[in-house]
C-alpha cells in the first residue's frame, strides 16, 4: 500500500472495522457484514448509470453482461445499497464516480468476506466488477484474490488416503456446532484437535461450546498452549513449536515457500504433529513403512516429485533453510493482454 501511494496511486480499504491498515490508505469505507457483495452491485449500477462500462472490453470479453443490467443492477440503487451497508449515498455515488474514471483499478482481496454465507456470491459479483469497466485488460489492474503456494508439494503424499480400507464420512468444521449436538447416525464420539481452536474460532460458538462439554464426548487437543479448546479437552498433549521440528512451510498470501529444521530438541514431553500421527499410527494396526519416516525423510521424499511451481526457485538458498520465492511464468503479467483471442470470458 505504501508502494502504491509512492507511485502517485489513490489507496482505500473496505472492511468492517477499522485495522491498522486505515493508518496507511487514503479512506478507510466501513460497511456492514456481509454487505459487500451488494456494495459491488450498487456500483455497478452506478456505473452502467453513469456511462462508465466499457463497452467494447464487454462485448469482446464478458458473459451475461445484459442479463446482469437488466435483471440485477435495477434492484441496487443508491439508497438500497446505503441501507445494506451502511455507506450514504453521497459516498457510493463518489466511489463508483472515482472507480470508473480509474486509469487501472485493483482490487485485492481478502479472505475472511469468503466465510460468510453469501460469501461465495460475494467473491463471484467482486470478480465481475472490473470486467465492467476493462481493468483486466490494463496492466496493474484487474482484482487478485488471493495468493497460495499449496500446490508446490505433491500433498496427497502426507495425506495417504489410499490407506484407508474404506470411505469415511467428511463433516466441515464450519458444521461442527451441529455435528457435536445434532449429527446421529452414528453420533461425534470423539475429537481430535490440532492447529485450531474451534471454541473460539468456529461459526455457532454456543453450540460449539455446548458440543465440548459433552459428558460422552472424549476430546484430545494438541496445543502448545491452554486454549479456550484445550479447557474442554479430556486430555491435552503438548505441541513442539516450530524451532523443535522440521517442517516445510507453504504461504497463504505470498509465493514463498521454506524448509526449515529444529534448532532445539522437543522441549519436555512436546511431539510435533507428526510424530504423533505416527505413534497413534502404530497402535492403530497400521504397519506402513510410511509412519516409520522420521519428518526429514518425508520432506526428502516430497521434494523429489518435481513440482512445476518449483521450477526455476534458488534451489540452493530453499535447502539451507532461507525463505524463496517462487517464480511466476515470464509472460504471467501481460498474457491477458498478449492473448486476446485466448480470453476466457468473463
Amino acid at each position: 500500500m505504501k508502494k502504491a501511494k509512492q507511485n502517485g496511486a489513490t489507496t482505500w480499504l473496505i472492511d468492517t472495522y477499522q485495522t491498522l491498515t486505515s493508518n496507511v490508505v487514503d479512506q478507510t469505507y466501513i460497511v456492514r457484514p456481509g454487505s459487500d457483495g451488494s456494495l459491488a452491485l450498487g456500483l455497478m449500477h452506478l456505473l452502467v448509470r453513469d456511462g462508465l462500462i466499457d463497452h467494447d472490453f464487454v462485448s469482446s470479453s464478458v458473459q451475461g453482461f445484459e442479463e446482469l443490467k437488466e435483471k440485477i443492477l435495477p434492484d441496487f440503487s443508491p439508497a438500497k445499497v446505503s441501507s445494506l451497508t451502511g455507506l450514504s449515498i453521497e459516498t457510493i455515488e463518489s466511489m463508483a464516480k472515482a472507480y470508473g474514471k480509474a486509469k487501472r483499478p485493483f482490487i485485492r482481496l481478502g479472505a475472511g468476506l469468503s466465510r460468510y454465507g453469501n460469501g461465495a456470491m460475494a467473491i463471484r459479483t467482486i470478480v465481475c466488477l472490473p470486467a465492467l469497466i476493462g481493468a483486466y485488460g490494463k496492466r496493474g489492474g484487474g482484482c487478485f484474490t488471493g495468493t497460495s503456494t499449496a500446490g508446490a508439494f505433491a500433498m496427497n503424499e502426507i495425506l495417504r488416503e489410499d490407506f484407508m480400507e474404506k470411505k469415511t464420512r467428511i463433516i466441515n468444521m464450519n458444521r461442527l456446532g451441529w455435528a457435536l449436538n445434532e449429527l446421529n447416525e452414528p453420533p461425534v464420539l470423539s475429537l481430535y484437535v490440532y492447529h485450531s481452536n474451534p471454541a473460539a474460532v468456529t461459526p455457532d460458538q454456543n453450540q460449539v461450546l455446548k458440543g465440548l462439554q459433552r459428558e460422552d464426548l472424549f476430546t484430545v487437543v494438541h496445543e502448545r498452549f491452554m486454549t479456550d479448546t484445550a479447557r474442554y479437552a479430556d486430555i491435552v498433549l503438548p505441541s513442539t513449536s516450530s524451532l523443535e521440528h522440521s517442517d516445510l512451510y507453504r504461504s497463504y498470501g505470498t509465493y514463498c515457500i521454506q524448509r526449515a529444521k529444529a534448532v532445539i530438541f522437543p522441549v519436555g514431553e512436546s511431539r510435533s504433529n507428526w510424530d504423533v500421527f505416527a505413534l497413534l499410527a502404530q497402535r492403530m494396526g497400521f504397519d506402513e513403512p510410511f509412519f516409520r519416516q522420521t519428518a526429514d525423510d518425508l520432506i526428502d521424499h516430497l521434494l523429489s516429485i518435481p513440482s512445476i511451481m518449483r521450477e526455476g526457485m534458488d534451489q540452493e538458498a530453499f535447502m539451507i533453510g532461507k525463505a524463496v520465492e517462487i517464480p511466476l511464468p515470464p509472460d504471467a503479467r501481460t498474457r491477458f493482454q498478449k492473448h486476446p483471442q485466448e480470453r476466457s470470458k468473463f
